[in-house]
């Protein structure tokens, strides 16, 4: 048997992982998934319930909770991370603040992500040193966000074996083919820092499709991908969605500002209604578990699970210091590489070509805000902060910044 240990494990969306693991049982090992946390009702709940769902469908596959992270931890085979420090009610406030200085709330992006990572970085480095004391060697998957300064921040741990999952880069070239009628095998070059990256080269055997993605983009408009074509072909690449804040700003604040209720607190109502139907239920997922699309599940953490298990490999896009992987960022800067996971690790896939100039250079003002935003978020100060956010590719000046500075510290140290 193999253990997985699920840290945040208490979430009203762990069950749908329950899910994805139960469709790919023959690719998986026996399995003990160990649920940590610090509500020892919902761990109970979600616990017995994923349990149950398993049991329905056929999977090998046991589910224990502890609010013990040394008992979570120990013998683990791998330990995954989506713990969301702060709650839903940190989330909203990274979704509002941003606003009053004219800038999209987000907690990945610019002062949403930073104020995030401030209140995350100390709980994640405690969980990280833990995981490599009590399942030494093996890996921590980083999911939860901001998933770029955490893991620049995890460079503090010795001896730690990680690196970051995301599957918005496979959702978004698969959105944009079937926009553009595309169906057959495609082979892509990718550029980013998670979140925030671009597919610079999209081909079928000689033939270059990034022309069609941005015909189709223009003629249908961008549906998921969120981003105009004129942006598209401005920049020469394929954006993930999370590109529309710096294309689209001022849409995107007067969107924001126009929402009666903040995501966060539609998934924090979500949540709750969720852990209401788990305890009547048994086995059978509530239909409102489908409405939050967690595709980073079956699209990303399962087939990665199932490759460091021993099963297939998987092509996965992960995120890990660059190490010469794109040519004109440092080799700590995190970023995020089409790679090939397997039973060894993580094997990066190389670029067939080095991405456009001014990509690069956007990518390098990321990197650089993003490694000050993770000093930040080590060693707190108004100062860090402010010379964090001026490094920001949204340009923000030393007066914004010191506004936002006060916002995004108030928030350190929030309980998880």
């Amino acid at each position: 048997m193999k253990v997985v240990t699920l840290l945040g494990g208490s979430s009203a969306f762990t069950p749908a992982l329950a899910g994805a693991l139960a469709a790919r049982a023959a690719d998986l090992p026996e399995l003990e998934l160990r649920l940590y946390g610090r509500n020892e009702a919902h761990l109970r709940t979600v616990a017995h319930f994923s349990s149950a769902l398993a049991h329905a469908r056929g999977a090998d596959h046991a589910y224990a909770h502890t609010t013990s992270l040394p008992d979570a931890l120990r013998g683990a085979d791998v330990v995954v991370n989506q713990v969301r420090v702060g709650g839903w009610e940190g989330r909203t406030h990274d979704e509002r603040f941003p606003l009053e200085f004219d800038l999209p709330g987000d907690e990945t992006i610019g002062p949403g992500g930073l104020a995030s990572a401030l209140r995350a970085t100390p709980v994640v480095l405690e969980l990280a040193r833990a995981s490599a004391r009590h399942a030494p060697g093996s890996p921590f998957v980083q999911m939860s966000n901001p998933m770029g300064i955490l893991l620049t921040a995890l460079r503090e741990v010795d001896d730690l074996a990680t690196f970051g999952l995301c599957e918005l880069p496979k959702a978004t070239l698969r959105a944009a083919l079937a926009l553009a009628g595309e169906h057959g095998a495609v082979d892509v070059d990718y550029a980013g820092l998670n979140h925030q990256g671009w597919f610079t080269r999209v081909a079928s055997g000689d033939r270059d499709l990034l022309p069609a993605i941005f015909d189709a983009v223009e003629r249908e408009g961008p549906g998921f991908l969120r981003v105009e074509a004129g942006a598209m072909r401005e920049w020469g690449a394929l954006p993930v969605p999370y590109l529309r804040l710096y294309a689209h700003r001022e849409r995107e604040v007067a969107a924001l500002r126009a929402r009666a209720t903040s995501r966060g607190e539609e998934l924090e109502a979500l949540s709750n209604l969720l852990f209401e139907r788990y305890a009547k239920e048994d086995g059978a997922p509530p239909a409102e578990l489908s409405t939050r699309d967690t595709s980073w599940y079956p699209d990303a953490l399962v087939p990665c699970l199932a490759a460091l298990l021993g099963g297939p490999p998987a092509e996965l896009y992960v995120s890990e210091p660059n190490r010469g992987h794109l040519p004109g960022l440092p080799d700590e800067a995190v970023v995020e590489k089409r790679s090939t996971v397997a039973a060894a690790g993580v094997e990066p896939i190389p670029l067939v070509a080095p991405p456009p100039e001014k990509l690069t250079a956007f990518l390098a003002c990321a990197a650089d805000f993003e490694e000050l935003a993770a000093r930040a978020a080590l060693r707190p100060s108004e100062e860090r902060v402010v010379s964090a956010l001026r490094a920001h590719p949204f340009g923000i000046d030393r007066a914004t910044a010191r506004g936002l500075a006060q916002a995004c510290l108030k928030t350190a140290g929030a309980a998880r």
